[in-house]
């Protein structure tokens, strides 16, 4: 009798004579070839299905640490506008700092985008030091006029001494009505502050609008020593 060549299942010829034991060996292998083929799919769809849910898994994973990313960036940016928003509401604003890397005797602050107008006052804080000889500020480089209607000989607008143990010094610089004015103001070891020199008008030359540099010159030729701070705030109404 002849057999199909994959699976062995009987062929008959016209004179071949027919048995039951030959059809219930032909279904015993229907039904293992069925069995086999049927885990295989099952095999495959299960590996697929944990394929695709595995994916499907780090895709949400990803989703979500992309969304703690943005919820971080979010908080982040609203931390920093509620610390901007502190800082805008703050009276004093930093506006230069400066450190020189050699002595001289003249240091120049360019201050040409300061607006002045926009201040209650400009609060300087020089941190200079050049043994015992004063400081003096003049606006703009100018030295030939006078800075004071009352006292004709006096070419700048401030005057102070550098910075001591006992004494720090401050200046109050003000605009109003096309004039600059300063106040100086001394703070001692002890926290107490007075002021000298009252508030000085400048006579011409040099208006808020026109104001650019700020020139601190040690007199006697005396060199401001390397490492000199000059410090400008700006405070608000």
């Amino acid at each position: 009798m002849n057999e199909t060549t994959q699976y062995h299942l009987n062929q008959w010829e016209a004179q071949d004579r027919i048995l039951r034991q030959d059809f219930n060996r032909d279904n015993a292998n229907l039904e293992q070839a069925l069995l086999t083929l049927k885990t295989a799919v099952e095999t495959e769809a299960r590996a697929r299905a944990e394929a695709i849910a595995g994916e499907r898994s780090d895709a949400a994973s990803a989703l979500e640490t992309v969304r703690a990313a943005l919820d971080a960036a979010k908080a982040e940016k609203t931390a920093l506008a509620a610390l901007q928003a502190q800082v805008d509401a703050l009276p004093f604003v930093r506006l230069r700092e400066v450190t020189t890397t050699a002595a001289a005797n003249q240091i120049d602050v360019d201050i040409s985008n300061l607006a002045l107008a926009q201040y209650l006052y400009v609060l300087i804080v020089p941190r200079l030091s050049c043994g015992r000889s004063s400081v003096l500020m003049r606006l703009n480089g100018v030295s030939n006029f006078c800075y004071d209607v009352a006292n004709t000989s006096q070419n700048y607008l401030a005057w102070f001494q550098p910075v001591s143990d006992d004494c720090e010094t401050a200046l109050r610089l003000m605009g109003a009505a096309g004039s600059v004015r300063c106040l100086v103001e001394y703070c001692d070891s002890e926290g107490r502050i007075s002021h000298t020199g009252g508030k000085i008008r400048t006579t011409s030359g040099v208006t808020p609008e026109a104001l650019t540099t700020l020139n601190f010159v040690a007199e006697d030729g005396v060199l401001i020593e390397s490492g000199a701070k000059i410090f400008i705030y700006g405070v608000k109404a």
